[in-house]
């Protein structure tokens, strides 16, 4: 008899420690991504789309991706094809409707709600939704997040509607010193540009 009080003792001890990694692990999440001021990484999605981006909080970005550079430094925005040497240079517009991995990071992480979808030896996966339908932004239904041993984010799922991006992120820096040189654009000698600001 005492050995079974022992036995269910000791469950009782696991399925509290359970409980308690899950709500450390939303802890932690919490801690780390409601409060940041800079984020970098390198990333790779499903629509094909495979670069880097480094980015302030406040619409100032910088992304290198299939041979363009968009840079906005929260009042313009320069899109640049090195290989037509032409830039669009147009205002930037902070409530458009556009998903972009700065977004997910900065906006939809600190307003969403999370809860653990999975979790096993190699990471947890987070499944963020809006609070309600009027908080939805950019169209951003849900997004999961798969995060490292460390809660790092390795992988990020959005869908929007009908329709699904994978991005596949790595190293991911967080709330690093960025001078703001990197946020704006200088356009080429003879280089065309269209500006539609």
């Amino acid at each position: 008899m005492k050995r079974l009080v022992n036995i269910m003792a000791g469950g009782l001890m696991v399925m509290g420690s359970l409980h308690a990694s899950a709500a450390d692990i939303l802890e932690s999440f919490h801690a780390r991504y409601r409060s940041l001021s800079s984020i970098s990484m390198r990333f790779a999605g499903t629509d094909g789309i495979t670069g880097s981006i480094v980015a302030r909080k406040g619409g100032k970005y910088r992304i290198e991706a299939g041979g363009r550079t968009i840079a906005c430094d929260g009042r313009t925005v320069w899109n640049a094809q090195a290989s037509t040497k032409s830039v669009i240079v147009n205002a930037y517009k902070p409530l458009s409707s556009d998903v972009s991995l700065e977004r997910v990071f900065f906006e939809i992480i600190s307003v969403y709600r999370s809860s653990i979808v999975e979790q096993n030896p190699s990471g947890t996966v987070l499944r963020l939704t809006a609070p309600q339908p009027a908080a939805i932004i950019a169209n951003v239904t849900s997004l999961d997040l798969t995060l490292d041993p460390s809660a790092t984010v390795r992988k990020i799922v959005v869908t929007s509607g009908p329709s699904k991006i994978t991005y596949s992120i790595s190293k991911l820096r967080t709330n690093q010193a960025t001078p703001s040189s990197l946020f704006s654009y200088t356009i080429p000698k003879g280089w065309e540009v269209l500006d539609l600001r």
